[in-house]
């Protein structure tokens, strides 16, 4: 029987997951085109999350958790952070912008 989310992810559809010390969980989900969100929230198997932000590449995502501490935004690189619909074309900070 094959995998439902392909042989690289988890049972959640994650490539990567990490707790945080204060009980939240990162975790890595593939998009389509080969781009990826970060996710940041209760832990998976409880269905939603808090925050997302998009990356180019699941490797740029993957490195964004491995170093983030789940406070204020992960390092540079993410292209699009979903609740405040900020955005960082070529992940730029210095070129932010908001667009509903």
């Amino acid at each position: 029987m094959s995998e439902p989310f392909g042989p690289d992810l988890d049972e959640f559809g994650c490539l990567a997951r990490r707790m945080l010390p204060d009980g939240r969980e990162l975790c890595v989900v593939p998009l389509l085109f080969g781009r990826a969100r970060l996710t940041l929230g209760p832990p998976v198997q409880e269905g939603w999350w808090a925050q997302g932000w998009e990356f180019p590449d699941p490797t740029r995502a993957v490195a964004a958790m491995l170093a983030f501490d789940g406070r204020g935004d992960p390092a540079d690189g993410w292209t699009r952070h979903l609740p405040s619909h900020r955005r960082r074309p070529d992940g730029d900070p210095s070129r932010e912008e908001v667009r509903p």
